[in-house]
């Protein structure tokens, strides 16, 4: 029989579970998990930025700041210029996964993805959980817990393995030649690196709301209502 069961607990496991996946991806698609030193355009240099319309255009102006920030598959060129005209530009500088500039960055996206695929099926069975408690006979909701705390742990590891690749020539290149695992020298841990450290820590989160949600949606009040035959159940 179809029966739609909602608590606190299991409403805010359900938001919390959606909204970790999506930070998981906001963190793994964007530029900013390394910042580069801000420079100062000297007489010949140029820095190039990409328009709106994809054509690209050249500040040649002496005394224009500019960064480069680097992401797992991208890039940014952000350009601050003294007349106020900032800019910033951002390309995809691989085409496959063993174009990374590091080895230890190709074992962090497979780690990292394959804790990111079945922490999104966890969120689908988050939202089924809705009106299904149960799967092949288990809880939906202790099911999806346990599998979120192990896509943590691959996150996690993937996480660890990141810094590893800071001695590649890429980080090299754009932080300075003293760049080295877990030192990134003249660069700075941009805001993509603390937006994935969050979302892993909210994966554990999820971990552990879900093995409420269980108890709030088997307590004695739901089976109540349930036994007294009520398709929706809310219970606070």
């Amino acid at each position: 029989m179809f029966f739609v069961v909602v608590t606190i607990r299991s409403l805010a496991w359900t938001l919390l579970s959606v909204a970790t996946v999506l930070m998981h991806l906001m963190a793994l698609m964007t530029s900013y998990w390394l910042i580069g030193p801000l420079e100062e355009l000297q007489e010949g240099d140029e820095a190039i930025y990409v328009m709106d319309n994809n054509s690209t255009a050249a500040y040649s102006e002496v005394g224009v700041l500019y960064s480069v920030s680097l992401g797992i598959f991208t890039r940014c060129q952000n350009v601050y210029s003294p007349s106020g005209l900032n800019d910033s530009s951002c390309m995809t500088y691989v085409n496959r996964l063993l174009d990374l500039p590091s080895g230890f960055w190709v074992i962090m996206v497979i780690l990292y993805a394959f804790g990111l695929l079945i922490l999104a099926v966890t969120a689908v069975g988050a939202v089924l959980s809705i009106c299904k408690r149960t799967l092949f006979r288990k809880s939906i909701f202790t099911l999806s817990a346990f599998v979120q705390a192990v896509a943590g742990l691959f996150i996690l590891l993937g996480l660890i393995f990141y810094p590893f690749g800071w001695g590649s020539e890429a980080v090299q290149e754009l932080c300075g030649d003293g760049a080295a695992p877990f030192l990134p020298k003249g660069c700075g841990v941009g805001w993509s690196l603390f937006l994935a450290i969050g979302a892993l820590l909210l994966t554990f989160l999820c971990s552990l709301l879900g093995v409420q949600a269980e108890f709030a949606t088997a307590s004695d009040k739901v089976e109540a209502k349930v036994m007294q035959d009520k398709r929706i159940v809310c219970v606070l």
